[in-house]
């Protein structure tokens, strides 16, 4: 489907090829390409890290960034795994959240027997960095957001009431009339 420019000044900014690159782009993020939304939160971490100083979305930003990889990757590889009777049955064993596990669990059943190698998180490797450095990271920083949002500040009758120290007693009481 071929994209016509827009009726305004766009059009005579953009040469042919630019028109093309463009054009390409948006037709796989039409297509429903999975690197297309990961590289958009890619780009929104770093314009979250470097240009905003917005630490906590960064975070939650190059998390989604792996998230999407990781579980885009293992949707490619069950597909091409039932190119000759494809099941939807099959997928949904794999990614049922119901079964007690999200991403991590994932990463630890389903890729070592499809791509071999060693995926366990605890040893040092590629794994045990993005258990610890994004997806724990990720955690804390999304769970410290929540109990901030649910802290509420105690009535007054249930609040510890604080008493003056022994050094401002003795000033308050040498105060002139």
């Amino acid at each position: 489907m071929p994209l016509t420019p827009p009726s305004s000044p766009l059009g005579t900014v953009l040469d042919e090829d630019q028109l093309t690159s463009l054009n390409a782009h948006l037709q796989r993020l039409w297509d429903g390409s999975p690197l297309e939304p990961a590289m958009e939160r890619a780009t929104d971490a770093r314009r979250a890290f470097r240009r905003d100083g917005d630490y906590r979305n960064a975070v939650v930003q190059a998390a989604m960034f792996a998230e999407i990889v990781l579980t885009s990757t293992l949707s490619l590889m069950l597909w091409e795994e039932q190119l000759e009777a494809p099941s939807v049955e099959q997928a949904v064993v794999v990614f049922d959240f119901s079964r007690g596990g999200g991403l991590a669990t994932r990463v630890k059943t389903e890729y070592a027997p499809r791509l071999g190698g060693d995926w366990n998180r605890t040893l040092p490797g590629p794994v045990h960095d993005w258990t610890h450095a994004v997806a724990a990271l990720r955690n804390r920083v999304v769970q410290a957001a929540t109990a901030r949002r649910t802290r509420r500040p105690k009535p007054p009758s249930q609040r510890q009431r604080t008493w003056p120290s022994p050094a401002r007693r003795m000033a308050a009481s040498q105060r002139l009339p």
